[in-house]
């Protein structure tokens, strides 16, 4: 997969962000700009944040889209032991799917590179970086076996499940008929799903099933448990029957009646659950077009804070009258998501409807 390696460092003598390090699909002038657009969220970072943060942000003039991981490193001044590193994962605009997937996955070695680097380099304004350190960036790459593997390490404290043959969009659809909206609500703001029952089988179909609505998410599955489980371990969840009662506000769905409780209505949920009804022989590719549409929207109002103040309002503005409303509020959410540092800024400025859940993201 094309794919390009920075590792940069903040430099305030200098007043820019220096990069130190690329390889792959990337050259001077471009590892250049992405730290410099780099820089857009260090303007925001407080002190609590400056041990380590992260980010998905779009190069726009590159036509590409990077997940970025800030932290501190040493450099060599008396008065100001530590500075700002960043490391960059870069792949083509139309790979954004993809990245926004393997989130966990990137991060997961991201941390592991950083903590190589802290313990053994020291930025003395050179750019210079030691062979071992530079092939271990180069070796950062993600592919579809290698990043759900590191997910079951990672996730270790519960057994979750791949993909299987016979879950479906349609399936999904053929069992409820109403509050549909709020499940992919729900996913898209990242809360969980639960899903009941007395068919096991069913439960599972269904876990699966759901998983095809959001491909831009790597979510954690449980096809089914008879132990209380915290719902912050995963996304979507089989239980028990007599599970139930233990989780009287999260979204449910119990196969046995076709019934979807709780959860909060999303309004582009119902217009593209309503597309979905429509074409049964060809969701898949509607879900993809979708989801790219969201994804591309999020990218453009995440970039918008690297501009500004004038020409970020301009350039928000542009977006909320190309989109519709529905598409705006659920792209901020994604992007919200993806960079924390920005998250009230940008859920404050797009909607205001999205403060009411700022403590549930």
């Amino acid at each position: 997969m094309d794919r390009g390696i920075l590792f940069s460092v903040f430099d305030k003598q200098k007043g820019l962000s220096v990069p130190i390090f690329f390889s792959g699909e990337i050259n001077q002038e471009e590892a250049s700009h992405v730290a410099r657009r780099s820089q857009m969220t260090l303007i925001m970072m407080s002190t609590k944040d400056l041990e380590s943060a992260e980010a998905i942000l779009p190069f726009s003039r590159l036509n590409k889209l990077g997940f970025i991981l800030l932290f501190q490193i040493r450099q060599a001044n008396v008065t100001e032991p530590t500075c700002i590193a960043s490391l960059s994962y870069i792949v083509p605009l139309d790979q954004q799917v993809f990245l926004y997937n393997k989130v966990p996955f990137l991060k997961f070695k991201a941390e592991e590179l950083a903590n190589k680097i802290k313990q053994n380099y020291v930025y003395t304004g050179a750019l210079k970086f030691p062979k071992e350190l530079g092939n271990a960036l180069t070796d950062w790459r993600v592919t579809e076996r290698e990043a759900t593997a590191e997910i079951q390490i990672i996730n270790k404290r519960v057994i979750y499940s791949e993909k299987k043959e016979g879950g479906s969009i349609e399936f999904f659809l053929s069992q409820v008929r109403k509050n549909e909206d709020r499940v992919l609500g729900a996913l898209f703001r990242s809360k969980p799903v639960f899903v009941t029952g007395g068919s096991d089988i069913l439960i599972d179909l269904m876990v699966h099933s759901l998983d095809m609505l959001v491909p831009h998410m790597n979510l954690r599955k449980v096809s089914f448990i008879r132990e209380m489980i915290d719902p912050a371990y995963a996304d979507i969840i089989g239980i028990s029957k007599d599970l139930v009662k233990n989780y009287p506000n999260e979204v449910l769905i119990n196969m046995d009646k076709k019934q979807i409780k709780n959860g909060e209505p999303c309004a582009y949920s119902k217009k593209l659950i309503k597309e979905l009804r429509k074409n049964l022989d060809n969701t898949t590719p509607i879900v993809k077009e979708s989801t790219e549409k969201l994804l591309k929207v999020a990218g453009m109002l995440v970039e918008a804070f690297s501009y500004s103040e004038t020409e970020k309002e301009s350039k928000i503005n542009e977006i909320q009258k190309a989109y519709e409303s529905s598409l705006v509020e659920v792209a901020a959410e994604i992007g919200a998501q993806r960079n924390p540092l920005i998250r009230e800024l940008l859920l404050q400025r797009v909607s205001a409807r999205f403060l009411d859940w700022m403590e549930d993201l």
